[in-house]
């Protein structure tokens, strides 16, 4: 199945299996990060999930590798064409500026949030929204970062993400 196909059956998803696909596909792009690439289309349609629930991130097509000695905003396809997926596609993406690790935060983001559409979301929706946040400054600062905070909400520990004060946090910890 493509992610697509779940996310039209969301209603039936627990939300921890919610978590654990976004996780598969966080780790995923950490590990092409890691090694100066941004995959820069992350949407449904281009996650697949195995029958035991193991996650594949395909089409790395348009994928940019951060390169010191390229410009920034060089374009990937031979066209010169900028391609991305409009829904999906970070606000600096859609104004042409310079492609960064940030640009897949923020696609993840809106796929995780798609997933959760319906649902009760508390914490997940404060990581839904610091990870679609409009300024990319105020975005995880990595994939590793939203990683880090689905991992606190699945151990029920307190997110980054809410922001919360010590009431929150004292909560969360008796919790």
């Amino acid at each position: 199945h493509n992610l697509r196909d779940l996310i039209e059956r969301r209603a039936q998803l627990p939300l921890a299996e919610i978590v654990s696909y976004t996780l598969q596909i966080a780790d995923a792009l950490a590990h092409a990060s890691a090694r100066d690439v941004v995959h820069r289309d992350i949407k449904p349609s281009n996650v697949m999930v195995t029958r035991d629930g193991t996650v594949k991130l395909l089409d790395f097509g348009i994928a940019k590798l951060l390169d010191e000695r390229r410009s920034a905003d060089d374009p990937v396809t031979e066209t010169g064409q900028r391609a991305f997926t409009p829904e999906f596609a970070a606000p600096e993406v859609m104004l042409g500026q310079p492609v960064s690790t940030g640009n897949d935060v923020y696609s993840l983001g809106v796929t995780l949030c798609e997933l959760l559409a319906g649902k009760p979301q508390g914490d997940l929706a404060a990581i839904g929204r610091k990870a679609t946040a409009a300024e990319p400054g105020e975005r995880y600062a990595s994939v590793g970062a939203l990683d880090d905070d689905l991992r606190r909400w699945l151990e029920c520990r307190p997110v980054d993400a809410a922001r919360g004060g010590w009431r929150y946090r004292t909560l969360k910890m008796v919790a």
